[in-house]
């Protein structure tokens, strides 16, 4: 109906955007936990100071990235939120809205 002056697919695709991000980050801290310790021990064994760098990076950025994964669920969230609050605006507008259908 849109009689409020908001968009909500753009809301809603924008929601989704949040969401598929959330689930990459998720998935990407994931991988690196799993992989990081093989990763790192490769690196001692074949290049030296690499290894003991690569696990100091390894850890905050796993948790960096599973940090960010709950940002964007959040904003995910807020956003389908924000349109459920909206859709319930227009529904009660609406009915302020209709015709009186007299007496008959």
């Amino acid at each position: 109906m849109a009689l409020l002056k908001v968009d909500t697919e753009a809301l809603l695709a924008q929601a989704e955007l949040h969401q598929q991000l959330a689930q990459f980050c998720h998935e990407a801290s994931g991988q690196l936990h799993g992989y990081g310790r093989s990763v790192a021990n490769a690196f001692s064994q074949w290049s030296g100071g690499h290894g003991s760098a690569y696990e100091r990076w390894l850890q905050p950025s796993a948790q960096s990235l599973a940090a960010l994964a709950v940002e964007q669920e959040h904003w995910a969230d807020v956003l389908r939120a924000f349109v459920q609050n909206v859709d319930a605006v227009e529904q009660q507008v609406a009915l302020l809205f209709q015709p009186d259908p007299g007496p008959f």
